[in-house]
């Protein structure tokens, strides 16, 4: 759900306490184990042309404030898993090229 959420809107989604938002209030993963009532998530793209292809999540059981610097440690990180998609497919794309 959280998931589903970040991607429909591709920017990154904070949600400090779980239980106080409504589109979260009642979803199982709040009210039952792992009890999640913290979630900050960031899209992960490869490409502008394309959709996101996941989130990069931090979540925790207890209600949160994020830092201006955690956001841009998560920032860093999803660029770096971005980077990494990226350099993958290339190296995919070069190799199928050369090997066929």
């Amino acid at each position: 759900m959280y998931v589903y959420v970040c991607l429909c809107k591709p920017k990154s989604k904070l949600v400090e306490d779980a239980l106080k938002d409504p589109r979260f209030a009642d979803n199982p993963l709040v009210t039952g184990e792992p009890r999640i009532r913290f979630y900050a998530g960031m899209p992960l793209e490869v490409s502008s042309n394309e959709p996101p292809v996941g989130t990069l999540c931090v979540i925790h059981d207890k209600p949160k404030k994020i830092t201006d610097r955690q956001r841009s440690a998560l920032s860093l990180l999803r660029k770096s898993a971005e980077d990494r998609m990226l350099l993958r497919r290339f190296f995919l794309f070069f190799y199928f090229r050369i090997c066929s």
